[in-house]
């Protein structure tokens, strides 16, 4: 419940919307890399109108600040049109030389068609910082902050002539050693500190009296002292900013967070901003100046993007053509040879009653919830379905009642019905069974094994897959447990006559009804819940196979979905693998997914990407070995925000080359002899499971472990020692011994 709230609570679209702006919408910064000559790059602004203007007119002053020495520059103006702001320009660059960025907001004097041909025509190239984000143009605003002070200062003692004293007021500036720099500008410019007003004050304080003593000094002993003086200046810069913009940095960055946005998202501008409709303009906004939106879809139907914890109400197509049509159109038998291909369309048109559009409700046992001992049932809070969306809901209904897959209920509890937005924009009608299955007793019967699916499955030569049509609707649900699945609709409340989808124990009773079914086929055939395996060493047994399979299906009243079957293939794609023909290896589509992914940013992040590999470790030798790095960042030690290096980089980035250029794996053949090859390094040890044909050794699976601290602390021998014993124990499922 807690859970639901804060998640209603940050769905909030005014909160959002006027929530104020919090140290943890920035993210981290960067130190700005210093120019390596002065004037290379220079940030302009216009600070104004000012007010009193001055007896000449002046209301607004051009600033301007060089990145490399931090020299100001101030201007007053009379107007803030384009003309007169680079008139100014010119006069400046006319002592400092032409820079090649000029640095700007996004003011309109600053982006007029005059601006765009002043700085192609002087080779410069124009950089604007972010709208609404001051700090992408930090430099010469802070500028503005100290001159507005010592303007407001000049204006209580004169304020008709304070455009007369910006030159004092620079002279003061540029004399003060900089805050970042350590080095005042005009050292940093001409190599030497300035005799200015504040060193006159100073020497009339102290009663001092400077006279000239290098009158008789060589201009090359000049320019060469100049030099010295030149390059330790820069020097003591450089040290000085660095050491200043990284602590500036890690103190900025200490409650920042890492922002990653994808094309379409939805976000929150936090700058006051009228809407428009998209016109194919490109707007640029600072990272700290939009936060992530939670929508909360259609406000009270559309509440969640996944529909995996409830139970999932399907619309079932109803085709018009004869099922026989459309088996001829549906089934794909181009990989056969036309003589296959008329023997398999013999016998699936054989089985038609199998492929029709309708789901049945199979002869098979039935479903039955079990509630908790003692457990005292709570009424769900029931959402309110939308205007816009109760005639699709109609639909719905209206078509599971025309199947008989529900019926009328009177029971007290109910549960309510959501909308999800599936991927491709349309809408999935869902029945959020999560109070009902915290009520209930698990089923704890066993699945599959997935790896000795693929093992048996993988050694036959030509494979046939089948899926069931909705599987779970064909489940007929026990009369004791019906009312149990009620729930309500704008019109009426209704319950489930068959297993519904969302339900806790439901891929445990349908695991179970297809081993009963398949129980006398194991030889050849398999299911994983709802998709079912037929497996044949050549073409005349696959026949034979797939028509009692089919046989099978039809006795029991199952609904198969042709278009997502798979008939007489060599190799067939299987839970995440390619499989057939006595060998297996990772399902393209699935490592190139792998192989796009980004550097993850968290631990969570970080433990969804090592746990989505781990599925496919049994391809890479050494895994453990390889992911080491990776695995260290998951430790408590380490902070949420991991510090990504260039060995967890390279580790990354040699984890999914690996993972592309996996060899292929072959399934064991149980009466050859096999052959174990283990190694140990100092972190941990590794296996490789083979087994020897035509004088040649075919890998079978690789496994590997990360060695603990004790462990690691072994010597050589008897690491080695551990990783046979180790692997013996790691590889005895396969029946090594026998």
């Amino acid at each position: 419940m807690s859970g639901e709230i804060a998640e209603f609570v940050q769905t909030c679209k005014g909160c959002q919307l006027r929530k104020p702006e919090k140290i943890g919408d920035r993210a981290p910064i960067t130190p700005i890399v210093r120019p390596e000559l002065p004037f290379e790059i220079v940030n302009i602004d216009v600070i104004g109108p000012i007010q009193p203007p001055s007896g000449r007119g002046h209301k607004y002053v051009l600033c301007m600040m060089d990145q490399h020495t931090r020299w100001p520059e101030a201007v007053p103006l009379r107007s803030l049109t384009a003309k007169n702001a680079y008139d100014s320009l010119l006069q400046i660059f006319s002592r400092t030389g032409i820079p090649s960025v000029i640095a700007s907001d996004q003011g309109t004097n600053f982006k007029s068609a005059l601006t765009q041909e002043f700085t192609k025509r002087i080779g410069s190239s124009p950089r604007f910082s972010c709208p609404g984000y001051p700090a992408s143009n930090g430099l010469v605003e802070r500028w503005n902050k100290v001159l507005k002070d010592m303007i407001h200062h000049v204006i209580r003692e004169d304020p008709r002539s304070w455009d007369r004293q910006l030159p004092f007021l620079l002279f003061a500036y540029r004399e003060v050693p900089n805050t970042t720099t350590g080095v005042s500008p005009f050292r940093l410019l001409y190599g030497r500190e300035a005799r200015g007003p504040l060193a006159i004050l100073k020497s009339s304080w102290a009663g001092e009296i400077h006279l000239p003593t290098n009158i008789s000094q060589s201009a090359a002993d000049y320019l060469q002292e100049m030099k010295i003086n030149m390059e330790k200046a820069a020097e003591s810069a450089s040290l000085t900013a660095a050491q200043k913009q990284k602590a500036y940095g890690d103190y900025f960055n200490k409650k920042s967070s890492v922002k990653n946005f994808s094309i379409g998202e939805q976000v929150v501008l936090l700058i006051p901003d009228s809407i428009k409709l998209p016109d194919g303009t490109v707007r640029h906004v600072h990272v700290n100046k939009i936060r992530k939106y939670h929508p909360r879809a259609l406000a009270v139907g559309v509440i969640f993007e996944g529909d995996h914890e409830f139970g999932e109400i399907h619309p079932t197509p109803n085709l018009s053509r004869s099922t026989s049509e459309r088996v001829l159109h549906e089934i794909n038998l181009n990989h056969l040879k036309e003589s296959e291909r008329e023997q398999v369309l013999v016998i699936v048109l054989k089985h038609q009653t199998l492929f029709t559009s309708d789901v049945k409700i199979a002869k098979v046992g039935t479903h039955r919830i079990r509630l908790k001992p003692n457990i005292e049932r709570k009424k769900p809070f029931v959402y309110r379905i939308p205007e816009s969306l109760k005639i699709k809901v109609d639909k719905q209904i209206e078509e599971l009642l025309r199947l008989d897959l529900i019926e009328e209920s009177d029971a007290e509890i109910t549960y309510p019905i959501v909308c999800v937005n599936k991927k491709d924009g349309t809408l999935r009608l869902c029945v959020d069974f999560r109070a009902l299955n915290s009520e209930s007793v698990s089923d704890d019967f066993p699945m599959e094994d997935a790896v000795e699916l693929i093992h048996s499955i993988g050694r036959a030569n030509i494979i046939t897959t089948l899926d069931h049509l909705k599987g779970y609707w064909a489940i007929p649900m026990a009369e004791d447990s019906k009312n149990l699945t009620s729930f309500k609709t704008h019109r009426q409340q209704y319950r489930f006559k068959v297993m519904s989808f969302g339900l806790k124990n439901a891929s445990a009773t349908f695991q179970r009804e297809m081993n009963k079914a398949l129980s006398c086929y194991r030889e050849f055939s398999r299911a994983y819940i709802d998709d079912i395996a037929i497996f044949s060493k050549n073409w005349e047994e696959h026949l034979l196979h797939l028509d009692t399979i089919l046989t099978k299906l039809s006795e029991l009243n199952f609904t198969v979905n042709l278009k997502k079957c798979a008939f007489g293939k060599t190799q067939i794609k299987y839970l995440g693998h390619i499989i057939g023909s006595g060998k297996q290896e990772p399902d393209p589509e699935k490592t190139a997914v792998i192989n796009n992914l980004p550097v993850p940013k968290t631990k969570k992040e970080l433990r969804s990407v090592l746990g989505l590999c781990n599925y496919y470790r049994e391809y890479i030798p050494k895994y453990s070995e390889l992911v080491y790095p990776l695995t260290e960042l998951t430790k408590k030690r380490v902070p949420d925000s991991i510090p990504w290096t260039e060995k967890h980089d390279s580790s990354f980035h040699l984890l999914k080359k690996a993972l592309v250029e996996a060899p292929s794996l072959y399934s064991p053949v149980p009466d050859k002899p096999y052959t174990i090859h283990s190694d140990a390094s100092q972190i941990g040890i590794s296996a490789c499971l083979s087994q020897k044909c035509d004088d040649k050794c075919y890998p079978i699976a690789y496994a590997s472990q990360k060695l603990s601290k004790t462990q690691q602390s072994w010597s050589t021998i008897e690491r080695e020692a551990f990783a046979i014993v180790w692997s013996l124990k790691k590889f005895e499922s396969f029946g090594i011994w026998d």
